[in-house]
């Protein structure tokens, strides 16, 4: 029987993305929603998307070191987004804000004995492939335009108006 969304909904995640990883792609989906010229302090990123400052400038800092944001120091200083939000790929942001440390996980079936090669194994490493696979085909272009769509959500969004910030209407919202 083919699994849909309905029968899955009950489940609880069997594979979920590091918390530092959906921190990286929910900040760079809100800041590809942003004007490009733009540096945004840490602490609006993290106050708009209800995140803790501390932890989101550790994933920002990683970010900044792959080269996937830029960074201005002072006042009107920040981040944004080193390149367009259709060359960042989701996988780029994976790879660049998860912490390496664990890379090498136990096998799910037997953890102090397994050389990699049994079934529950090769399991877990096929599925984790799949999931690269999809962040790898989706950009933040992609998940900003679902967005505003109503997919995921509205995403706040601020436009340059005479020098000053604006906070604009949500594009789409299910809310009256």
């Amino acid at each position: 029987m083919a699994e849909t969304l309905e029968t899955l909904a009950g489940l609880p995640p069997l594979i979920e993305l590091p918390l530092a990883t959906r921190y990286a792609i929910g900040a760079a989906v809100w800041l590809s929603g942003q004007p490009p010229n733009v540096f945004f302090s840490i602490r609006e990123v993290a106050k708009e998307l209800g995140l803790p400052p501390d932890f989101l400038a550790k994933v920002f800092r990683r970010l900044l070191h792959k080269g996937l944001v830029d960074a201005r120091r002072g006042p009107g200083g920040g981040y944004r987004l080193a390149r367009s939000p259709e060359q960042i790929r989701l996988l780029d942001l994976a790879v660049s804000s998860a912490s390496t440390a664990g890379a090498e996980r136990d096998c799910v079936l037997y953890p102090h004995r397994c050389n990699g090669n049994c079934l529950a194994h090769a399991a877990v490493l096929s599925a984790a492939e799949m999931v690269r696979e999809a962040l790898a085909r989706l950009t933040l272009a992609d998940l900003r335009d679902d967005a505003r769509a109503g997919g995921a959500g509205p995403l706040p969004e601020t436009t340059e108006a005479d020098g000053a910030r604006k906070e604009l209407a949500p594009i789409a919202s299910n809310e009256p």
